[in-house]
């Protein structure tokens, strides 16, 4: 079987110790390499699937899942895990979470004139696809909030606008084999990401034994 990678540094030695044939990628984000690599797998055929190791590419493994593999159960997975949009309407009835809404729904020329109905100030203004709490603002008023999508014009429906909740943040990791889980790592942020984000403050954790 030959498999298709998206994270060369991580899988390169395990593909080599099980004689396993992948392919290096180096930029998934552009639509023009993804849509060429899906026409070169098309064409040379063999390979079985499309592996995603890394958040940063899963966005490509979900269209190339779907357009070679037909496995559209797959990629909605892929997908879900990169839009907090389809992730919180998939696990809203499950998992207690911020309220939210799209802040496109909300938008005339480009600006938001109030908030939406149960929503008040403060507010997280955050993009679905991005992470590491990339280009995420803690926002206080109406004046403040259009300066934020002023600055992200161009990709408005990318973002959504969440309840602020206050307290500590913690990073949850979980390791699942064959439907069970094998580790959980639970740590408390020093500092949360939202303020260390916005003043380059190195992220810092520290490890809470359970």
């Amino acid at each position: 079987k030959k498999y298709l990678y998206t994270d060369y540094q991580r899988c390169e030695d395990e593909c080599i110790e099980k004689d396993v044939t992948y392919i290096i990628v180096e930029n998934l984000s552009d639509i023009n390499t993804v849509f060429s690599l899906i026409s070169y797998i098309r064409s040379n055929g063999d390979f079985y699937d499309v592996l995603s190791c890394d958040e940063t590419t899963q966005f490509a493994a979900s269209v190339i899942s779907s357009n070679v593999f037909s496995n559209d159960a797959e990629a909605r997975i892929y997908a879900s895990t990169r839009d907090k949009r389809l992730m919180k309407l998939a696990l809203e009835s499950h998992v207690p979470m911020a309220r939210w809404f799209s802040v496109i729904d909300y938008c005339e020329n480009g600006r938001i004139s109030y908030l939406p109905e149960g929503f008040d100030f403060p507010i997280v203004l955050k993009p679905v696809n991005r992470f590491l709490s990339a280009e995420t603002y803690k926002i206080h008023d109406l004046a403040q909030l259009n300066d934020a999508l002023d600055k992200n014009k161009l990709n408005l429906c990318d973002f959504i606008g969440e309840e602020f909740i206050s307290g500590d943040e913690f990073e949850v990791d979980v390791i699942w084999c064959e439907g069970k889980v094998r580790h959980i790592y639970i740590a408390k942020y020093q500092v949360t990401r939202l303020h260390g984000y916005n003043n380059r403050i190195p992220r810092i954790t520290t490890y809470l034994p359970y």
